[in-house]
């Protein structure tokens, strides 16, 4: 709990202070709904910036991947808990996505997030 709480605020720290580029899903693609805004991955304040990997999987895996090391190519904290907090907007709505250090997301979940 006090890591997600600390990843969060965090993440909000981060949007705060830096403008990010929003890395934009091709308009070539269906899902061009979604643009990440932010993506942190680690744990407390270590952390590392993986807005355009998280992008690029949305994009090009069709079944999710994992909020993992191998998958977002970054590891701030190895053999430590960690969490993915992916900021976006969906068809206009901010939007706040978290989940726990190999927990799977996909387009799809991202979307149902979105709608609730």
């Amino acid at each position: 709990m006090k890591t997600r709480l600390l990843l969060i605020v965090a993440a909000a720290i981060y949007l705060l202070t830096a403008r990010p580029v929003p890395a934009v899903i091709s308009s070539d693609s269906p899902k061009e709904e979604i643009v990440v805004t932010s993506a942190l991955f680690g744990s407390g304040t270590k952390v590392a910036d993986v807005t355009k990997r998280v992008a690029e999987l949305l994009r090009s895996e069709p079944g999710g991947f994992a909020a993992r090391g191998d998958w977002l190519r970054a590891d701030p904290l190895p053999y430590k808990s960690k969490a993915l907090v992916i900021v976006y907007n969906y068809k206009g709505r901010h939007c706040l996505f978290l989940v726990s250090g190999g927990a799977k997301i996909s387009y799809e979940l991202l979307v149902e997030n979105a709608e609730r």
